[in-house]
C-alpha cells in the first residue's frame, strides 16, 4: 500500500466513525465552527493577544455547556475537531452537535 492510499483508508474510516456514532446517537443536527477574530490595535494596546489553544477550547466547552443548558438535559451529543489556522497564529474548532434539533442555532450563536 502506498502512503496515498493509507491516508485515503484513514481519512474514510475516520469519517465512517464520526457518521455511526452520530447516527446511533440519533444523528448529527448542526455543524458550528468556533473561529476568533484577530486582536485590533485597540486590543493589542489593552493587552490582548491572539486566542491560544487552552483559551479556544474553554470557549469551545463553554458553548457547548450552554447549549446543553438550551436543551435542559444536557442530552445532546457532540464531536469536535481542533484546527491551527498556520496563517492567521490561532485555533478554531469544527463541531458536529446533536440532540439538538429542536433548538434554534441563532439562540447558541448569541
Amino acid at each position: 500500500m502506498n502512503a496515498l492510499a493509507g491516508t485515503i483508508d484513514f481519512k474514510t474510516s475516520w469519517g465512517n466513525f464520526v457518521d455511526d456514532v452520530g447516527r446511533r446517537k440519533g444523528g448529527w443536527d448542526w455543524y458550528a465552527t468556533l473561529t476568533f477574530r484577530d486582536p485590533s490595535e485597540e486590543d493589542i494596546l489593552r493587552g490582548w493577544t491572539k486566542v491560544g489553544m487552552g483559551y479556544s477550547k474553554r470557549a469551545c466547552d463553554e458553548f457547548l455547556r450552554l447549549v446543553g443548558d438550551m436543551k435542559g438535559l444536557n442530552t445532546h451529543h457532540w464531536f469536535r475537531a481542533r484546527e491551527y489556522q498556520r496563517d492567521r497564529g490561532v485555533p478554531h474548532d469544527h463541531l458536529l452537535i446533536g440532540g439538538v434539533g429542536d433548538l434554534r442555532r441563532h439562540e447558541a450563536w448569541r
